[in-house]
Parts: C-alpha cells; sequence; structure tokens
C-alpha cells in the first residue's frame, strides 16, 4: 500500500471533520457529553481510533524529511489520543468542554491536515 493511498482516504476526512469542529463546536460539545454518559461507546471509539492509527504507523512508519513524514506523525497521533480516550476519558471530555479555543485549534489542525494531504494525495 503506498503513502498517497492513506493521504487520499484521511484528507476528505480530516478536511470534513476538522469544518465540523470549528463551526459546531457546541454538537462537539454534547457528543463528548454523550460519549463520557455510555463508557462503551467511549471505550469502542478508543478502540478503532487504536486500530486505525496502529494500521497507518504499521503500513506506513517513515521518519524522511519529506511529506509523507505527515502520515506517519497522523498515525502516532491518533494512537495517543486513543489512549488518552481509553484511560483519560473524563479528562479528555472535559478538558475540550471547558476550553472552546481548543475544538477550534483542533479543528484548523484537522482541516491543515487534510489539505496537505489531499494535496499530496492527489496531486
Amino acid at each position: 500500500m503506498d503513502v498517497t493511498y492513506i493521504a487520499q482516504i484521511f484528507g476528505p476526512i480530516l478536511i470534513l471533520t476538522g469544518i465540523y469542529a470549528i463551526f459546531l463546536r457546541h454538537e462537539c460539545d454534547k457528543t463528548c457529553d454523550d460519549f463520557h454518559a455510555n463508557g462503551a461507546l467511549m471505550w469502542m471509539e478508543a478502540f478503532v481510533s487504536f486500530v486505525i492509527g496502529l494500521a497507518i504507523v504499521n503500513v506506513y512508519s517513515q521518519w524522511t524529511a519529506s511529506w509523507q513524514i505527515f502520515v506517519t506523525l497522523y498515525g502516532w497521533l491518533i494512537i495517543i489520543r486513543a489512549f488518552l480516550c481509553l484511560f483519560f476519558p473524563k479528562h479528555f471530555c472535559e478538558w475540550f468542554k471547558h476550553h472552546h479555543a481548543n475544538a477550534i485549534v483542533i479543528g484548523i489542525i484537522r482541516v491543515i491536515f487534510g489539505v496537505v494531504f489531499m494535496f499530496l494525495g492527489y496531486f
């Protein structure tokens, strides 16, 4: 599997979820409340994120000075997020709820990663 394939898949997903986090941050708060209220849902989200992060890192883990390092970095960020969701679900959700700017910053980072992935994956 080529790294451009990973970039082509996750580029649009990141742009969409980033725009959602930026413009609908109150919905993100409600979603976080729903996740926190249902421990099984939080565990499942962490498990799925962990599997996706491991798949990315196992398929492509290169620390070279090229654009492809962003794919490796993204895979590791997903693994770290999954770890936080699994072991610190309450703190993870509370941090987002009390800092609306965090949702915007993370949304912007997702859009930037998505645009980079789309550009480099398709062009």
